[in-house]
């Protein structure tokens, strides 16, 4: 059976409360917890199913709920703290908490068997769980008086569009922030910009273009090159199937992309490429022509260790990325070293660059 997730109409408000608390408590369970000490897979999907609940059942984010079953409208759910006997359904009397309790758990054994990366995992795990509940509830949320508590009435059902809007809200990531940059081997054949960024987009997010790539040498065979453009984020693989070439990219590594158009290729051991090899065979494609590392840690930024390659920016990030690098008033602009290093020039070209296509 195929699940079709779509929104109905319902109060854009209530329902990204309760979406954007799921998302934070989500994010929160996959992402480093440095107080945690059983980190597994496991462990991590437990916390987020009580963390989950503590929201449904309206002890915990927008506030107080009334969760009805559908074929029960008259029964409230909300309020009885039903996180608290997540892990032992068979406390309670009542047949209606107990099935709300056993579908919830049951969801929870199903994804801490699974394997993969947290954040995937559980974004699947919690997706089920907002499934759960625009099956068989009605979700609303209670407007209630500040100073008495008395409950002044109840918003829309936000169940029927609950996995839809979570399910836009988790994949949906901010684009690439640029937060520090600075030059490396200026003045050398291999200067480099080092950029500090507040994430590097993952390869689920990016959305690919084909472009094929000619023979340049007899023994050759054309290629593909994949390009994606996110923000101010460029990355490119390039599919070589000559002899001796073919799958040895990358260490052999597998790539599932998945293409503008929606559908997915699957490329075993591309390679790298390089940012003039886009601008040579995707000239649409807006990319800086210099070599570039990013860093997520400010430890390893100011070390000028580690670092990722194999993308690079758009010319707007650049200059971006280029003027904090040699920020105005400090003279930088006009040393020899950065004169040497073709700051200056790459920022005319790129500010022409920018005017041309603008």
């Amino acid at each position: 059976m195929t699940l079709v997730l779509s929104a109905p109409e319902t109060h854009p408000t209530d329902l990204h409360e309760v979406v954007d608390s799921l998302v934070h408590i989500g994010r929160t369970w996959a992402e480093r917890l440095p107080d945690l000490v059983d980190t597994s897979l496991r462990r991590r999907i437990e916390g987020a199913a009580f963390s989950a609940m503590v929201i449904i059942d309206g002890d915990g984010g927008p506030g107080p709920v009334q969760l009805s079953p559908k074929t029960s409208p008259d029964v409230d759910l909300g309020g009885l703290d039903l996180h608290e006997v997540l892990y032992d359904p068979t406390l309670l009397d009542d047949p209606n908490q107990r099935l709300l309790v056993t579908r919830v758990q049951r969801a929870t054994q199903a994804h801490a068997r699974r394997t993969g990366r947290p954040e995937q995992v559980i974004g699947e795990f919690l997706t089920a769980l907002c499934c759960v509940i625009a099956a068989h509830y009605q979700l609303r949320l209670l407007d209630t008086d500040f100073d008495t508590g008395q409950v002044l009435g109840a918003g829309d059902d936000l169940a029927p569009g609950l996995p839809a809007a979570f399910a836009a809200a988790w994949h949906h990531r901010p684009p690439m922030q640029v937060l520090a940059a600075r030059h490396e081997r200026a003045g050398t054949r291999s200067a480099r910009l080092a950029v500090l960024v507040d994430r590097v987009p993952e390869l689920p997010e990016l959305r690919f273009t084909a472009y094929p790539v000619p023979a340049y040498a007899p023994r050759d065979l054309p290629s593909t090159l994949y390009v994606a453009v996110d923000g101010g984020y460029v990355f490119f693989l390039l599919d070589d199937p000559t002899p001796g070439r073919a799958g040895e990219g990358c260490n052999g590594a597998t790539f599932d992309l998945v293409m503008v158009d929606g559908t997915r290729r699957r490329v075993v051991g591309p390679w790298s490429s390089s940012a003039d090899v886009v601008a040579e065979v995707a000239p649409a494609v807006d990319v800086y022509p210099g070599e570039v590392t990013f860093h997520v840690a400010a430890t390893t930024y100011r070390w000028g260790g580690g670092g990722v390659a194999g993308g690079t920016l758009t010319t707007a990030a650049a200059q971006q990325a280029l003027r904090l690098a040699a920020p105005a008033g400090h003279g930088w602009l006009d040393s020899d070293e950065l004169r040497e290093s073709g700051t200056r020039r790459l920022l005319a070209h790129l500010t022409t660059v920018g005017a041309h296509r603008g």
